[in-house]
Protein backbone atom coordinates (compact mmCIF):
# COMPACT_ATOMS: atom_id res chain seq x y z
CA UNK A 1 0.00 0.00 0.00
CA UNK A 2 1.31 3.43 -0.89
CA UNK A 3 1.06 6.34 1.51
CA UNK A 4 0.90 9.97 0.46
CA UNK A 5 3.84 12.09 1.49
CA UNK A 6 5.23 15.48 0.64
CA UNK A 7 8.80 15.35 -0.61
CA UNK A 8 10.88 18.51 -0.78
CA UNK A 9 13.87 18.29 -3.09
CA UNK A 10 16.63 20.86 -2.99
CA UNK A 11 18.32 21.67 -6.26
CA UNK A 12 21.63 23.46 -6.14
CA UNK A 13 23.03 25.43 -9.06
CA UNK A 14 26.27 27.32 -9.18
CA UNK A 15 26.10 30.65 -11.00
CA UNK A 16 29.09 33.02 -11.18
CA UNK A 17 30.63 31.30 -8.18
CA UNK A 18 27.46 31.59 -6.08
CA UNK A 19 25.14 28.79 -5.10
CA UNK A 20 21.44 29.31 -5.41
CA UNK A 21 19.16 26.89 -3.60
CA UNK A 22 15.54 26.48 -4.52
CA UNK A 23 13.00 24.17 -2.93
CA UNK A 24 10.22 22.48 -4.86
CA UNK A 25 7.41 20.48 -3.27
CA UNK A 26 5.73 17.50 -4.88
CA UNK A 27 2.96 15.24 -3.66
CA UNK A 28 4.44 11.79 -4.16
CA UNK A 29 4.19 8.43 -2.45
CA UNK A 30 6.72 7.37 0.15
CA UNK A 31 7.50 4.34 -2.03
CA UNK A 32 8.43 6.63 -4.94
CA UNK A 33 10.91 8.44 -2.71
CA UNK A 34 12.46 5.14 -1.63
CA UNK A 35 12.67 3.97 -5.25
CA UNK A 36 14.39 7.20 -6.30
CA UNK A 37 16.97 7.03 -3.53
CA UNK A 38 17.84 3.45 -4.47
CA UNK A 39 18.95 4.65 -7.90
CA UNK A 40 22.11 6.40 -6.74
CA UNK A 41 25.51 6.29 -8.44
CA UNK A 42 27.70 4.44 -9.05
CA UNK A 43 25.65 1.27 -9.65
CA UNK A 44 22.06 2.56 -9.60
CA UNK A 45 20.45 -0.17 -7.49
CA UNK A 46 22.50 -2.96 -9.11
CA UNK A 47 25.71 -3.19 -7.01
CA UNK A 48 26.28 -6.80 -8.06
CA UNK A 49 26.91 -7.35 -11.78
CA UNK A 50 24.77 -9.92 -13.61
CA UNK A 51 27.49 -12.59 -13.62
CA UNK A 52 27.49 -12.72 -9.80
CA UNK A 53 25.20 -15.35 -8.29
CA UNK A 54 22.13 -13.79 -6.72
CA UNK A 55 22.46 -10.45 -8.56
CA UNK A 56 19.23 -8.65 -9.41
CA UNK A 57 18.56 -5.97 -12.05
CA UNK A 58 18.43 -2.47 -10.63
CA UNK A 59 15.78 -0.98 -12.90
CA UNK A 60 13.47 -1.47 -15.87
CA UNK A 61 13.07 0.85 -18.86
CA UNK A 62 10.38 0.15 -21.44
CA UNK A 63 6.65 0.22 -21.97
CA UNK A 64 5.58 -2.48 -19.54
CA UNK A 65 5.40 -3.05 -15.78
CA UNK A 66 7.25 -6.30 -15.08
CA UNK A 67 6.71 -8.08 -11.79
CA UNK A 68 9.54 -8.16 -9.29
CA UNK A 69 11.25 -4.95 -10.47
CA UNK A 70 11.13 -2.23 -7.85
CA UNK A 71 12.37 0.72 -9.92
CA UNK A 72 10.39 1.18 -13.13
CA UNK A 73 11.63 4.24 -15.02
CA UNK A 74 8.44 6.03 -15.94
CA UNK A 75 6.09 8.84 -14.96
CA UNK A 76 6.40 10.39 -11.53
CA UNK A 77 9.58 8.52 -10.65
CA UNK A 78 11.30 10.07 -13.69
CA UNK A 79 10.18 13.55 -12.63
CA UNK A 80 11.46 12.96 -9.11
CA UNK A 81 14.82 11.66 -10.36
CA UNK A 82 15.33 14.85 -12.38
CA UNK A 83 15.65 16.71 -9.07
CA UNK A 84 18.34 14.38 -7.74
CA UNK A 85 21.62 14.88 -9.64
CA UNK A 86 23.29 11.92 -7.92
CA UNK A 87 20.60 9.49 -9.12
CA UNK A 88 19.85 7.70 -12.37
CA UNK A 89 17.79 9.77 -14.80
CA UNK A 90 15.26 8.54 -17.32
CA UNK A 91 16.23 8.74 -21.00
CA UNK A 92 15.18 11.76 -23.04
CA UNK A 93 14.56 11.77 -26.77
CA UNK A 94 17.31 13.61 -28.62
CA UNK A 95 17.52 14.64 -32.27
CA UNK A 96 21.02 13.28 -32.87
CA UNK A 97 21.76 10.39 -30.50
CA UNK A 98 25.35 9.08 -30.33
CA UNK A 99 26.33 6.42 -32.85
CA UNK A 100 27.51 2.97 -31.81
CA UNK A 101 29.63 0.30 -33.46
CA UNK A 102 28.82 -3.36 -32.81
CA UNK A 103 31.81 -5.22 -31.37
CA UNK A 104 30.13 -8.64 -31.21
CA UNK A 105 26.71 -10.03 -32.08
CA UNK A 106 24.53 -13.05 -31.35
CA UNK A 107 26.88 -14.78 -28.90
CA UNK A 108 25.85 -17.30 -26.26
CA UNK A 109 27.88 -15.56 -23.56
CA UNK A 110 27.64 -12.08 -22.03
CA UNK A 111 30.35 -9.55 -21.20
CA UNK A 112 31.92 -9.30 -17.77
CA UNK A 113 34.50 -6.67 -16.93
CA UNK A 114 35.71 -4.46 -14.08
CA UNK A 115 34.35 -1.41 -15.93
CA UNK A 116 30.80 -2.53 -15.07
CA UNK A 117 28.42 0.29 -14.12
CA UNK A 118 24.88 -1.04 -13.73
CA UNK A 119 22.33 -3.35 -15.28
CA UNK A 120 18.60 -3.60 -15.67
CA UNK A 121 15.90 -4.96 -17.97
CA UNK A 122 14.64 -3.43 -21.22
CA UNK A 123 12.22 -4.24 -24.02
CA UNK A 124 14.52 -3.56 -26.97
CA UNK A 125 18.14 -2.98 -27.99
CA UNK A 126 17.23 0.67 -28.64
CA UNK A 127 16.02 0.99 -25.03
CA UNK A 128 19.39 -0.26 -23.78
CA UNK A 129 21.20 2.24 -26.00
CA UNK A 130 19.03 5.01 -24.55
CA UNK A 131 20.09 3.97 -21.06
CA UNK A 132 23.77 4.07 -22.04
CA UNK A 133 23.22 7.54 -23.49
CA UNK A 134 21.71 8.60 -20.16
CA UNK A 135 24.18 7.15 -17.64
CA UNK A 136 27.27 9.31 -17.19
CA UNK A 137 30.45 7.57 -18.30
CA UNK A 138 28.75 4.78 -20.24
CA UNK A 139 30.51 4.00 -23.53
CA UNK A 140 29.47 0.38 -24.06
CA UNK A 141 26.37 -1.71 -23.56
CA UNK A 142 25.76 -5.45 -23.73
CA UNK A 143 22.21 -6.63 -24.34
CA UNK A 144 21.13 -10.27 -24.25
CA UNK A 145 18.56 -12.83 -23.16
CA UNK A 146 19.29 -14.39 -19.78
CA UNK A 147 17.13 -17.48 -20.13
CA UNK A 148 15.65 -19.26 -17.11
CA UNK A 149 16.88 -16.47 -14.82
CA UNK A 150 15.03 -16.14 -11.51
CA UNK A 151 15.14 -12.33 -11.59
CA UNK A 152 13.25 -12.19 -14.91
CA UNK A 153 10.27 -14.35 -13.90
CA UNK A 154 10.38 -16.15 -17.28
CA UNK A 155 9.74 -12.87 -19.13
CA UNK A 156 11.09 -12.17 -22.64
CA UNK A 157 12.79 -8.98 -21.46
CA UNK A 158 16.39 -8.28 -22.40
CA UNK A 159 19.16 -7.83 -19.86
CA UNK A 160 20.97 -4.51 -20.41
CA UNK A 161 24.43 -4.14 -18.86
CA UNK A 162 26.39 -0.87 -19.05
CA UNK A 163 30.17 -0.38 -18.94
CA UNK A 164 32.69 2.48 -18.96
CA UNK A 165 35.05 0.69 -21.38
CA UNK A 166 34.45 -0.68 -24.85
CA UNK A 167 34.64 -4.47 -24.85
CA UNK A 168 35.19 -7.09 -27.52
CA UNK A 169 34.13 -10.72 -27.88
CA UNK A 170 36.97 -11.90 -25.63
CA UNK A 171 35.18 -10.25 -22.69
CA UNK A 172 32.04 -12.30 -23.33
CA UNK A 173 32.88 -15.15 -20.99
CA UNK A 174 29.76 -15.12 -18.81
CA UNK A 175 28.02 -18.09 -20.38
CA UNK A 176 25.40 -18.60 -17.70
CA UNK A 177 25.37 -21.89 -15.85
CA UNK A 178 24.15 -20.44 -12.54
CA UNK A 179 21.67 -22.80 -10.91
CA UNK A 180 18.27 -21.16 -10.51
CA UNK A 181 15.48 -21.86 -8.02
CA UNK A 182 13.96 -24.50 -10.30
CA UNK A 183 17.21 -26.46 -10.19
CA UNK A 184 18.14 -25.69 -13.79
CA UNK A 185 20.97 -23.41 -14.97
CA UNK A 186 20.43 -20.12 -16.76
CA UNK A 187 21.69 -19.75 -20.33
CA UNK A 188 22.71 -16.72 -22.40
CA UNK A 189 21.52 -16.12 -25.96
CA UNK A 190 21.51 -13.34 -28.57
CA UNK A 191 24.24 -11.43 -26.74
CA UNK A 192 25.46 -8.33 -28.58
CA UNK A 193 27.85 -5.53 -27.60
CA UNK A 194 27.90 -1.95 -28.86
CA UNK A 195 30.63 0.67 -28.41
CA UNK A 196 29.90 4.39 -28.55
CA UNK A 197 31.84 5.93 -31.46
CA UNK A 198 32.33 9.25 -29.69
CA UNK A 199 32.29 9.17 -25.86
CA UNK A 200 29.83 11.55 -24.25
CA UNK A 201 29.48 12.81 -20.68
Amino acid sequence: MRFAAVFTALTVAATAGLQQVSAQSFNVSSDSIVDALLLQAPHYNAPNPPWVAGATPGWYYGKGSPDGILCILEGLLCELLELLPFCLHCPHKVKNPPEYTPTFTNLTCAAQDSSYQTYGLVDTVADCQSMCDTVEGCVFFNVYHDNNADDKNDSPLLTCALFTSCLGPSSADNCGGQTQSNGLPDTISESSGFCKKTPTA
